[in-house]
């Protein structure tokens, strides 16, 4: 399957300089995913906890941007996860939300989360 755009809300989120394009979601291990995600997902059910990462490339020149790490408690109906960069490897992480539907509903969530907090950085 090929990426597809993240273009949530919006004709158009190119201008804003925070369009990206993601990969679909894989399922992944939590030995795979960033200590601060395993830190958020602390005593919740392990076996209703799943991983899966997806990765983030920019808009308009399709360079690499990372990858979007997610865990779905499905359990309870919620999601998590964070924008990891890897040089230097430093990381923007959401809060639990509540979820339904499939991962790539759960990247958008996290998507629409990053996306609030780097316009909130761009505006301090």
């Amino acid at each position: 399957m090929f990426a597809r755009r993240m273009n949530r809300g919006s004709n158009d989120n190119s201008a804003d300089g925070f369009d990206m394009y993601m990969t679909p979601a894989e399922d992944a291990s939590g030995l795979e995913m960033h200590p601060e995600l395993i830190r958020m997902v602390g005593l919740r059910v392990a076996g209703s906890v799943r991983f899966a990462v997806a990765c983030a490339f920019c808009v308009p020149d399709a360079g690499p941007f990372g990858e979007i790490e997610i865990a779905i408690d499905e359990d309870t109906g919620q999601a998590c996860g964070l924008h990891r960069l890897r040089n230097p490897d430093r990381i923007v992480k959401a809060l639990w939300f509540d979820w339904s539907g499939t991962v790539d509903d759960a990247v958008g969530g996290v998507y629409d989360r990053i996306i609030a907090h780097y316009r909130h950085q761009e505006m301090l």
